[in-house]
């Protein structure tokens, strides 16, 4: 590798002494029977000044020329925008019924109006900085060249397919993008010290294609430069051959694409052509020429554009039309132009003061906003809408026109903008055509273009979503005045975009009419369900006007009606008249193929046209984070959309070439995911109070008295368990094509009205899943839905791989592979293998020979756990003779004894007591002793054989600790007799006294003040530890006086864990006992100790606010030394069918010391328990979140915001709180749950 990097270096260095063979950016082309010569120009694409070095010759020679020749045609531009843009509407939250939130627009909404440029319109016609437009020219020099042929009149045309060639540059691999290592040492040679972009410009102004070509080559790879550049040169070579051919050509390429062996310069030069450089200076008549073709427009051709709902009719440029949402961008090429139309819903009938939009409002921010100097404002006010009319000039002397239109339900914006004077020149031909829609006061009954639904409005309506020109198939808006009643009606449709999960419709109907009600600050009164469709009517107030709200869920279409202001008589007429109608069919099919996956499908062209934008790269399905493993599996999701706008999907799963896939096993593993049969509804889970106290006390033993109590898990995920209904799988059909299985069926819900239709396909280790959301009685009569699942086709596979059955014996034979990127790929999946009573024997002939090398040891370790799990006692000897293998070490004698704890068995750990004894493994990884003593503890049933012989090894560091807290928990399991460990009493009492004057030094390290001295919890583990094992020898003289200092010590977890140890041991002083419980840093883990021991009379007295007022402190983790804790007030809400108990305190930090912003604050904390008749059910508890308390004002919505998001935390798309505090962990919330 260092030899080639010398050569390469030395040849870059010979590289900058040899002649110069590309020296200028402008070449002329001749000979090869040309009867004009056509030239190339190397530009950037770039508004940069450094682009603008340019020659008198290259405008004598731009002027002269017969066709202008770009990359791309920038008129070709517009489409591809559109379907770009739509690529983006198919990400869309979860959280589906916030996406009805309607609030009335406020003064940050009026800003964009006044804004003329963006992105789209910045990047197609400028590309110019704000910040920098000093630094920069008009426009850049690529888009001004085009801009000449175009003023001009001379044919303008693209060197390449625009969309081709997009496609293929997004397709690269950015990993691709990265300069091979070896050519560093080159790359930092050519850069002298400057950065890649510096460098560049630099090489660019001063003409040198020759550098320039060397430092695009060593900056990137091979397989970037073939797709950015020579595959692109031949296109682009070809295109300029067969152009000059009919007359002189002027082509403007990137500069990166002349130089080279493989660049323009040489491929016409390989054709015939003579191609050289062509010198000239900048004089000031290039300039002057220059300024003159700025300053020239050509007359622009219009057409008349309607919005679709009728709105908005004005001339627009010809052809030019990019739709985005509600708004409308013209762009003229060729002069540099453009014209925007932007609509902005007013929803002020939300407003709760009732009053409608002030169009004066508009009217103050004129002064500020415009940009530049307003020359002209007009004022008219007729019965249909207010109008503002502007002319302006910028402070570059570019002219601009505004048109606003106020109307009762939206402002429209009507701009003009382009460079210097071009706006005076035009804009009557605009601003003389522009039409608005009049008011009318008769009712009409709409429909989408796309179908779906019907509905009879005012017939002054608007409707959104509904683009012309649109790629996409977006959801629809409609919202309609009627004027006699100054009533507003809305409609707004949704689609859900989640294919796993069916919701309670009941629940998702109110849902939608809680939040939008929620976020406007009201509550909804009158109510009703009705079926057929599903739907959901409430009633409510804004201000003193009525507000009346209908939803509607019919297949993955969600829709919300409403009134505000109408009389009953027409809200009723409104809301019975909404009809679901069969969505349109008549559109046209295309098949794509996904050449990875090995499918094809017919999909609805016009809504799909995006997924070419997806950037489908050949690694899309590798999720498995490792790069070097030939062997991953591959999967992942694509999306379609039908012509109603609702997903279908298609999941694809490679599986693991070592991973073996049984066909009739694969369908029930689909049966039991999608039907949840693992999960347990809250209605099946009925747990007396014994049972509690029986769980509570059989509760696995932790490592110390803390965990201990923390380990008597609370009842509430069992009881507050969710319920969405049963699931269940209908119209189930397996069948056998042959070469491939399939599966179909329904998913249903018992309370949804939705269910969700899949068609799984397997096939020599793949597997399919299609899905879609239908109506729960779906009769297969949807045309589209029908369409994608009979058109799924699979690719011919013929040449893939044909896996043998035995997985075992393939991987061992990859694992054998004489290439090391197999055998390495093999040995980094040793988790996928199936490893079976059958097939273990032939494994373990393969551990046996196989040489493993050092960096292998993890997979053997890997294919001991496989063994392991198999928990068979015959291949205990083979275990044994591993570990005592020659060149057996610490890593796998460990990895041998956890395998052996695997079996769960006495015989296991009888071997591992043995094996211990004939070596002990010594590591420095002290987490490594206590990981197996862990395991070792999961199991004390079996594991206490083990002891007391583990003792001998209590001396070693290591050791010390993990054995203590082992032999603890086999005592606190009942698994071993506290006599065994009478022989060993001098050496625990021994130990406790030095823990006990750590404890000390740490205790007085806190009571110091010295925040530098490490203190942790003021004691440890070990100290607890040792209690346990001491406490069978209380009444001893030593042992007693032991405990009567830990007493001493007077620290929480010690008071705690002696006070667990005598309830236990019926030893407990009630006097002791009754402290404990009346602070409330202890009550709380004291009363879960009695519970567990069936000895609740101590806690007759204590109460529910105490109980729950001691949970705050262990659950919220207070500081009593440094915060102050005020309960606020309980209150009890209904969650299914238990009754729940909030209890809100308010924590402040009293520190004096600043710890920062969010420790000083107040916050709001909840508690919540399940009520188990008049009382808290004390052992089913949470801690369901923490608030910030930034505005006192907000503390009742933080409270309605707590309950609602704990009542309702199974509902995934649900949110929380209003739009501007929402609850979901984010925004000054913390989630606290334990």
């Amino acid at each position: 590798m260092k030899k080639l990097a010398l050569l390469l270096l030395f040849s870059i260095t010979s590289l900058l002494a040899q002649e110069k063979k590309y020296q200028g950016l402008l070449w002329e082309v001749s000979g090869n029977g040309l009867k004009k010569n056509s030239y190339l120009y190397g530009s950037m694409h770039v508004s940069d000044k450094v682009s603008y070095h340019l020659s008198d010759a290259f405008f004598a020679h731009l002027l002269s020329a017969d066709i202008i020749a770009n990359e791309s045609e920038p008129s070709t531009w517009m489409d591809l925008i559109s379907v770009m843009g739509g690529a983006m509407d198919k990400y869309r939250t979860n959280k589906l019924y916030s996406e009805f939130y309607m609030e009335p627009s406020d003064k940050n909404d009026l800003y964009p109006l006044f804004r003329t440029n963006n992105f789209t319109i910045n990047n197609l016609l400028f590309r110019t900085n704000e910040y920098e437009k000093e630094y920069q020219e008009e426009t850049y020099l690529d888009m001004f060249i085009y801009r000449t042929g175009r003023k001009y009149n001379k044919k303008t045309v693209g060197l390449e397919d625009t969309k081709t060639s997009l496609l293929n540059i997004m397709n690269i691999d950015s990993r691709a993008m990265k300069p091979r290592e070896e050519n560093a040492a080159a790359l930092q040679k050519i850069l002298k010290n400057t950065g890649y972009e510096e460098a560049l410009m630099n090489y660019y102004r001063d003409k040198d294609l020759d550098m320039l070509d060397s430092l695009t080559t060593l900056a990137s790879s091979e397989s970037y430069l073939k797709t950015l550049l020579y595959d692109r040169n031949i296109v682009m070579a070809h295109s300029i051959d067969s152009l000059a051919k009919t007359g002189s050509l002027f082509a403007a390429v990137g500069a990166a694409h002349l130089p080279g062996r493989r660049g323009l310069i040489e491929m016409l030069r390989s054709r015939g052509y003579t191609v050289k450089p062509v010198m000239d200076r900048y004089t000031d008549g290039g300039k002057a020429k220059k300024e003159s073709i700025e300053a020239y427009f050509i007359k622009p051709s219009f057409k008349q554009y309607t919005t679709a709902d009728g709105m908005v009719s004005l001339p627009v440029f010809n052809a030019s039309i990019i739709e985005a949402g509600q708004n409308m961008q013209s762009p003229d090429l060729a002069n540099g132009g453009y014209i925007n139309l932007k609509r902005l819903l007013l929803k002020d009938f939300l407003k709760k003061d009732n009053k409608p939009f002030n169009h004066q409002s508009l009217d103050s921010l004129f002064y500020e906003n415009i940009p530049g100097k307003i020359l002209e404002k007009t004022f008219t006010g007729t019965d249909a809408y207010s109008q503002y009319d502007i002319k302006s000039v910028t402070k570059t002397g570019n002219a601009q026109h505004y048109r606003y239109y106020v109307t009762p339900l939206e402002i429209i914006v009507v701009s003009m903008a382009g460079e210097k004077n071009y706006v005076r020149q035009f804009e009557k031909e605009v601003f003389g055509n522009i039409k608005v829609k009049a008011d009318a006061a008769q009712w009409a009954t709409v429909s989408p273009n796309k179908g779906g639904f019907s509905v009879s409005l005012p017939n002054y309506n608007i409707v959104y979503g509904q683009n012309e020109t649109s790629k996409s198939v977006t959801d629809v808006e409609y919202y309609a005045y009627d004027t006699a009643d100054k009533a507003t009606y809305f409609v707004a449709e949704h689609t859900l975009t989640d294919l796993e999960n069916l919701e309670d419709t009941n629940f998702e109907l109110k849902r939608m009419h809680y939040e939008f009600y929620n976020q406007l600050g009201i509550d909804s009164t009158q109510t009703r369900l009705s079926a057929n469709p599903a739907a959901f009517t409430s009633a409510s107030k804004i201000g003193a006007k009525p507000i009346k709200l209908k939803s509607v869920i019919k297949g993955a279409k969600y829709y919300l009606l409403g009134s505000v202001g109408a009389p009953d008589a027409n809200s009723s007429k409104f809301f019975s008249s909404f009809a679901i109608v069969p969505f349109k069919e008549n559109v046209a099919y295309e098949t794509y193929k996904d050449t990875t996956a090995l499918y094809s499908i017919s999909m609805p062209k016009a809504e799909n046209a995006n997924l070419e934008f997806d950037r489908i790269l050949p690694d899309f399905y590798d999720r498995d984070g490792d790069k070097d493993n030939l062997f991953n599996e591959k999967y992942g999701t694509k999306a379609f959309t039908l012509p109603s706008g609702q997903p279908f999907e298609i999941f694809y799963h490679k599986y693991h070439r070592h991973h073996s896939v049984e066909v009739d096993s694969l369908w029930n593993d689909i049966r039991k995911y999608v039907t949840e049969e693992d999960n347990t509804s809250a209605d099946e889970i009925d747990i007396s109070e014994d049972e509690l106290i029986e769980a509570a006390a059989s509760d696995a033993y932790a490592e110390n008295s803390m965990d201990i109590i923390n380990s008597l898990e609370s009842q509430w995920n069992k009881l507050m368990a969710a319920k969405n209904g049963k699931l269940a799988l209908v119209n189930e059909k397996t069948e056998n094509r042959g070469t491939y299985q399939t599966f179909e069926a329904k998913v249903t819900s018992t309370v949804s009205t939705q269910a969700i239709k899949f068609k799984a396909f397997y096939r020599d280790g793949i597997s399919y899943m299609l899905s879609t959301i239908v109506d729960k009685d779906y009769n297969n009569d949807d045309v589209a839905v029908e369409k994608m699942f009979a058109s799924f086709t699979l690719l011919d596979n013929s040449k893939a791989e044909k896996l043998p059955a035995d997985r075992l014996q393939l991987f061992i034979d990859d694992a054998r592979s004489e290439y090391d990127s197999i055998r390495s790929s093999a040995l980094a999946s040793v988790r996928q293998l199936q490893i079976t009573k059958t097939n273990r024997a032939k494994l373990q002939e393969f551990i046996e020979s196989f040489d493993f090398k050092p960096e292998e040891t993890n997979a053997l370790t890997q294919l001991y756990g496989k063994l392991g799990d198999l928990k068979d006692e015959a291949v205990i000897p083979f275990f044994e003779k591993q570990y005592r293998r020659d060149d057996s070490n610490t890593i796998i004698q460990f990895a041998v004894l956890e395998a052996l704890a695997q079996f769960e068995s006495e015989a296991g750990y009888k071997k591992i007591k043995e094996l211990m004894e004939y070596d002990l493994p010594v590591t420095d990884d002290d987490f490594e002793v206590s990981n197996l003593f862990a395991t070792f503890a999961a199991d004390a049933k079996n594991s206490a054989v083990l002891f007391p012989d583990v003792f001998q090894y209590y001396s070693i560091p290591e050791y010390h600790e993990p054995i203590v807290s082992f032999t603890a928990s086999l005592l606190e399991a009942d698994a071993i007799r506290p006599k065994k460990l009478k022989s060993y009493k001098k050496m625990l009492l021994t130990n406790t006294r030095l823990e006990i004057k750590r404890a000390k030094s740490r205790k007085a390290g806190k009571e110091s003040g010295d925040d530098n001295y490490y203190y942790g919890n003021a004691t440890s583990g070990d100290l607890t530890s040792y209690m346990e094992l001491l406490y069978p020898f209380k009444s001893d003289k030593e042992v007693s006086a032991v405990f009567t200092a830990i007493k001493a010590l007077n620290m929480d977890d010690t008071n705690l864990e002696l006070a667990r140890l005598d309830i236990k041991n019926n030893n407990a002083n009630d006097e002791e006992i009754a402290a404990l419980l009346s602070d409330p840093k202890t009550l709380f883990q004291i009363q879960k100790m009695l519970i567990a021991q069936k000895k609740t009379s101590l806690l007759k007295n204590v109460t529910d606010e105490q109980i729950a007022t001691s949970a705050l402190y262990t659950l919220a983790k207070i500081n009593t030394e440094k915060d102050s804790v005020t309960f606020d007030e309980k209150r009890i809400a209904q969650a299914g069918k238990n009754s729940v108990s909030f209890y809100f305190f308010k924590v402040k930090n009293t520190d004096d010391e600043d710890y920062g912003y969010r420790q000083k604050h107040e916050k709001l904390i909840c508690i919540a328990f399940v009520n188990n008749g008049n009382r808290i059910n004390a052992q089913a508890y949470k801690n369901v979140g923490t608030r910030v308390i930034s505005d006192q004002d907000e503390i009742e919505n933080y409270k309605k915001t707590i309950i609602d998001s704990t009542i309702n935390s199974g509902k995934a798309r649900a949110t929380f709180g209003k739009r501007s505090n929402r609850y979901e962990g984010m925004d000054g919330f913390e989630d606290e749950g334990l």
